[in-house]
C-alpha cells in the first residue's frame, strides 16, 4: 500500500511533536511502539481505505477513468494544477 508510510519513524520529529500537540497526545514517543509490530500499520490502512472508500490504482479501470477526467478537465477549462487537484480529490471520493 504504497500510499501509506511504511516507516513512520522517518518523519522528521519535529512533525511528529507538532502533530502530536495537535491531536491531544501528552508523549509523541509513543510512536516509536507502533513499528513494533508490523502488521498495524497495513491493518490501519485497510480500514483507512474501507472508511475514506480508497480505490486501488493496481486496477486499470479505474486508473483510466481517473486519467479520462483529468484530461478532459485539463482540455476543457482555465483550472490550474491545483484546482484539478481539488476536482480530482472531489472525484475520487464520489461513489
Amino acid at each position: 500500500m504504497s500510499r501509506f508510510l511504511t516507516d513512520p519513524l522517518a518523519i522528521p520529529w519535529s512533525v511528529v511533536e507538532s502533530l502530536a500537540g495537535q491531536l491531544g497526545i501528552a508523549d509523541a514517543s509513543v510512536l516509536k511502539l507502533y513499528a513494533q509490530r508490523g502488521q498495524t500499520g497495513y491493518e490501519h490502512a485497510e480500514e483507512i481505505s474501507a472508511v475514506y472508500a480508497y480505490v486501488d490504482f493496481a486496477d486499470p479501470e479505474k486508473n483510466e477513468q481517473l486519467k479520462l477526467f483529468l484530461s478532459a478537465r485539463a482540455w476543457t477549462s482555465p483550472e490550474g494544477p491545483v484546482r484539478l487537484f481539488e476536482r480530482a480529490a472531489v472525484w475520487l471520493g464520489s461513489p
